[in-house]
């Protein structure tokens, strides 16, 4: 009996221990965008949050400062949610977390 109980006992805490952990691997478009950099704008940071069970991807070019846009994607860089500096934030930005994104790309 106290064998099946120590098994229980282990395999809740393997169960609880297990994390899900984001892909740090940047996507094939945004990685083009990355490596095709229009001079004037440019890329400082791509981090991902998971949604719904759907990697969206924040391609961070500190637009926002000078009343830019940012654009929100998935994997296939179709365009899920953008917000600016001046504007009021759309409801596709109520979604995310402020503390929950990872950085994947610096520059």
């Amino acid at each position: 009996m106290r064998k099946i109980t120590f098994l229980y006992i282990a395999l809740g805490m393997l169960a609880c221990s297990q994390s899900t952990e984001i892909s740090t691997e940047v996507p094939v478009c945004i990685q083009l965008m990355l490596d095709d950099q229009d001079p004037f704008v440019e890329i400082k940071t791509v981090q991902v949050q998971e949604v719904a069970g759907e990697l969206h991807y924040w391609v961070n070019t500190d637009a926002t400062h000078w009343d830019g846009v940012e654009d929100i994607v998935n994997n296939q860089c179709e365009r899920l949610c953008q917000f600016c500096g001046e504007c009021l934030f759309p409801e596709c930005t109520k979604q995310y977390k402020d503390n929950k994104w990872t950085i994947i790309w610096e520059k």
